[in-house]
């Protein structure tokens, strides 16, 4: 199979992602099939690669694990994560038994790139976005402008009495905050690299709304003035919308986990609440689950609250994937951040969210002396002088802010089959229904069809016991379809069962039958959202 490597040397152009997928499409065609879910703001398909055998039966009758990535602009690893989990599973097909199991009876759904527009602005000009910016017509406003045509939108720095900040002593390539007691300058002001609209030389402000898309899901969503980045409703961005329609359409899906790039940590629910206000069941299970995610990454498991801390402070983050995820779709759900710069450079996650601003400043000096260290990167860059058209003498330069946000490559390629066997480990514990079935003769043409159906899957059929509790949660029902030369005798040929326990939770159901022709048939499917659709064909004989 002569499926396309997945290249740890850069990171993923929006042209060089759909090629990689179109690739992956057209190598493995029973496996593969590419579809857009929707279209950015600047006309970019964000694409959904289904991976299923469709040879015994299609996606949409299978249970679906679902991953995204890059929700998050900088967030560049996140796609070349999900490239592998794609490449380890069309690769492994016929090969790995595990994964030739799971690709028969379950589908993937892969969005790697689910922020195509804000994710093309920084792998191309390194542009500071978090998820996407719209640019306000107000005066004195900052823009992003790539000012010195070196094709990168860096930093620009320069030198103001006033300025908020100053050349840190040890490492004067960086600047850090201007304290009370400091009066000896130089001091400085600093900004992404740009022009300023109608400036009046004095004043400055932000010149962008900026859009943070892991706050536009619905559950706990708050507006823009109590959750920064929210937007204007819940899934009011075009691509977020796509991916709420998207789920909401594929009810078969049991699971679902995002690609982050921050302190590198497996995260679950809650972002909004702790352990006590959630289900206890349902906890415990994150937390054994997460817990293997743990093991297999190296990655410390915590929950987004605990995640969420900055100098001992603990924050809500309203409108999250996760609280989504379960909250309003009863599922366990995960994000995995991949690491970033500070993880590469040697600073462990722990102690990056509890670090003081002192300790900050040092971990940006030991990262920089890693990047040193590691020209090839070119994580950042030294300062140079420009004439700014507005500003006089400024320095350009600084951090790439893509290489910043994300672990270093070389230590993705040790990275994604981890999190590759995560996914996995989630993936195997679906529910999964089977039927037996029995046939007995009662008198003459009369006969009496029981049909046992069982979950052989580790979840229950409902996933996760804040399902209970919702109304789009379906119970498993199972439908008699009867061939030519059968009468039904008792009861409807439609039955709802419940839900079923798992491993081994079942119930048995039974009809009775008259045969009026030879060897007729009859097909018994039963059905659950999560759990799959399975059919039994009986001849009556």
């Amino acid at each position: 199979m002569a499926l396309p490597q997945i290249t740890f040397q850069h990171f993923y152009t929006y042209r060089q992602l759909t090629f990689a997928l179109r690739r992956m499409v057209k190598e493995s065609p029973p496996l593969a099939r590419l579809e857009s879910i929707g279209r950015s703001p600047e006309g970019r398909d964000v694409w959904m690669l289904e991976v299923t055998n469709q040879a015994t039966g299609p996606a949409e009758d299978k249970p679906a694990y679902l991953v995204h990535a890059n929700i998050h602009a900088p967030e560049l690893a996140g796609p070349t994560a999900a490239l592998w989990l794609a490449w380890h599973l069309l690769a492994n097909y016929g090969a790995d038994e595990g994964v030739t199991d799971l690709l028969d009876h379950q589908a993937f759904y892969l969005i790697p790139r689910l922020n195509p527009d804000g994710a093309e602005q920084v792998v191309t000009r390194n542009a500071s976005v978090r998820s996407r910016s719209e640019l306000r017509d107000l005066k004195n406003s900052h823009y992003q402008a790539d000012v010195n045509n070196d094709g990168w939108i860096l930093d620009m720095r320069w030198e103001d009495p006033d300025g908020e900040l100053k050349p840190d002593p040890e490492e004067p390539r960086l600047l850090i905050p201007r304290r009370a007691e400091d009066r000896a300058g130089p001091f400085y002001r600093c900004w992404p690299e740009g022009y300023f609209r109608d400036w009046d030389g004095f004043h400055i402000r932000g010149g962008s709304r900026d859009f943070d898309f892991n706050r536009n899901f619905p559950a706990f969503w708050q507006p823009e003035h109590l959750q920064g980045g929210a937007g204007d409703f819940p899934f009011s961005e075009p691509e977020m919308r796509a991916l709420g329609e998207f789920v909401c359409a594929h009810p078969n899906i049991f699971g679902m986990l995002g690609f982050h790039t921050g302190g590198n940590s497996v995260l679950r629910p809650s972002a909004t609440r702790g352990d006590d206000e959630l289900n206890a069941a349902d906890v415990k299970i994150m937390r054994e689950l997460g817990e293997k995610g743990a093991a297999l990454t190296g990655f410390k498991l915590r929950s987004v609250t605990e995640y969420c801390r900055s100098y001992s402070v603990t924050s809500k983050l309203q409108g999250h994937f996760t609280d989504w995820g379960y909250d309003h779709l009863g599922l366990f759900v995960f994000e995995i951040e991949l690491g970033n710069l500070y993880n590469t450079a040697g600073i462990p996650t722990d102690e990056w969210q509890e670090a003081s601003p002192e300790q900050r400043e040092e971990f940006d000096r030991r990262t920089l002396a890693w990047s040193d260290a590691n020209p090839e990167y070119g994580a950042f860059v030294n300062w140079r002088p420009f004439d700014h058209p507005q500003l006089g003498r400024v320095e350009i330069g600084g951090w790439k802010r893509y290489a910043l946000y994300n672990p270093w490559l070389q230590d993705l390629r040790d990275i994604a089959p981890k999190c590759t066997q995560f996914i996995l480990e989630h993936a195997r514990r679906a529910p999964r229904l089977a039927v037996r079935t029995t046939l007995d003769r009662i008198e003459g043409s009369v006969f009496r069809l029981r049909a046992e159906v069982v979950n052989v899957g580790q979840f229950p059929t409902h996933v996760t016991a804040q399902a209970t509790k919702l109304a789009s949660t379906k119970p498993v029902s199972v439908t008699l379809e009867l061939g030519a030369g059968l009468e039904l005798l008792s009861r409807s040929d439609y039955a709802e069962i419940g839900h079923l326990a798992g491993p081994g939770g079942k119930q048995e159901v039974e009809w009775f039958l008259r045969r009026t022709e030879e060897a007729p048939t009859a097909t018994v499917v039963a059905q659950s959202p999560k759990g799959g659709v399975v059919r039994a064909e009986v001849e009556i004989k």
